[in-house]
Formats: structure tokens, sequence, C-alpha cells
């Protein structure tokens, strides 16, 4: 099996309300520094003092992005790299939450989806500014797939968007 990267394509919204069934685990796939060397030396370019992304950038390794990273659009199932973007600019997500799974084995999806609830929506109303049963924003995320889980990968990476569309600025304190 190759060392891919996969996203689920389905919001955690769809996946409480169950109008769509959770993508299998093993399939997701988030990054974390022990991986970089797969991905190329590549860094994205980021202001000295903020750490924000100036310009836009494509093709960066997920295993690069921080929280707060303004990002494009998953294109498709496999993911590998995003497009980075200042967030003045347009873009389609924004990173708000990278955690770490502490279990000694790669949880299964209802475990795995759990552990989204329990991590990614508290740090969204902190960073949205509402409640996500109150908001209209939506969130994505990545997790690690059985192969990068045994290459030592344990991060989730949580990014809101909005179901509309592009969004222009930070969503963080977007109070939506």
């Amino acid at each position: 099996m190759t060392e891919e990267l996969f996203v689920i394509r389905n919001t955690l919204r769809s996946r409480i309300v169950g109008v769509a069934a959770l993508a299998a685990a093993a399939l997701i796939m988030s990054g974390c520094s022990a991986f970089e060397d797969l991905m190329g030396d590549d860094k994205p370019d980021r202001d000295e003092e903020t750490g924000q992304v100036t310009e836009q950038q494509e093709d960066i390794s997920v295993f690069d992005i921080e929280e707060g990273d303004c990002i494009g659009e998953f294109a498709q199932d496999s993911v590998d790299t995003v497009d980075l973007y200042p967030c003045d600019e347009e873009h389609f997500q924004q990173v708000f939450l990278i955690t770490e799974i502490e279990q000694d084995e790669l949880p299964g999806d209802e475990e795995l989806e759990e552990l989204v609830i329990d991590e990614c929506l508290p740090a969204f109303e902190e960073h949205v500014g509402v409640a996500y049963e109150e908001s209209e924003l939506d969130v994505n995320y990545l997790a690690p797939s059985q192969d990068t889980w045994a290459d030592g990968d344990r991060d989730i990476v949580c990014t809101v968007f909005d179901p509309a569309g592009t969004v222009t600025g930070s969503l963080e304190g977007a109070d939506r």
C-alpha cells in the first residue's frame, strides 16, 4: 500500500444528523512532522514575526499546515498537499485545531468520530465564537490512516468552512 493521505468528504454536521455515513477511518489522513521527509523539504513561506502565510502557496504538504492556516478545498479523496492562502484572501477553510490522539491503537470509525466531536467542537466554539450547533459554519477533519499510524502519526486536524462557498478573512471570531 502506498503512503497516501485521505480526507473525509462528508461534513461533521451531516454525520451528526445522520445525513451521511462516516467514511472508513483508515482512509483519512492528517500530518505530523514525522512524515516531512516523505513529502519533501518545501516549507511554506511565513511572516517571521506572526507566522502567518503572506502569499498563496500551492502544493504544501499537509504535514506543514498549522493552526490558523487558511487552505483550499480538498478536490479529491486522496490528499497529500493543500494550497495555503493568506486569510485575507479568498479560501475554502481554516485550520482551527490540531490535536493528538492519545490511544495506543488507531481508533475505529465510531471512536474516531467521538474524538472529533469531543475535541473539535469545543475548539470550534472557542475559535468561531458560537456553539457548533448554532453555527452556519461546518467542520471537516483529517486523521491518520493505518499506514501513517504505524509510522507515528497521531494528529487530527480540524478545519472550519462555510458550506455556502469560499470566504475572505479569518473565521476566527466570525460569530456565525
